[in-house]
């Protein structure tokens, strides 16, 4: 890591530098999501791995597929779940 010394720097400046960069990294993390396959959606969600098919097939959950392959998005599965508490707590 590069060390910078930094001389007449008023307090709002160094704030405002402080503060972009916490955006900035804020920013760059939600772009990138992290995801999950079958598996580990099913152990993050705390349900089995046949319920978590049963709702990729009705589309009851949010999923993407590539080839044969399901993956889901953190991100998007807590939207979910926050979705679903709102509306009376179970995930059906």
């Amino acid at each position: 890591m590069k060390r910078l010394i930094i001389e007449r720097l008023t307090v709002s400046d160094l704030k405002t530098i402080i503060g972009e960069a916490i955006a900035q990294g804020l920013k760059q993390r939600l772009s990138e999501d992290e995801f999950f396959n079958v598996e580990q959606a099913s152990q993050y969600l705390k349900m089995p791995v046949t319920t978590l098919y049963d709702y990729t097939s009705n589309k009851k959950i949010p999923f993407h597929k590539k080839g044969k392959k399901l993956h889901f998005s953190k991100h998007e599965l807590n939207a979910w779940m926050k979705s679903k508490n709102k509306q009376g707590g179970d995930y059906e």
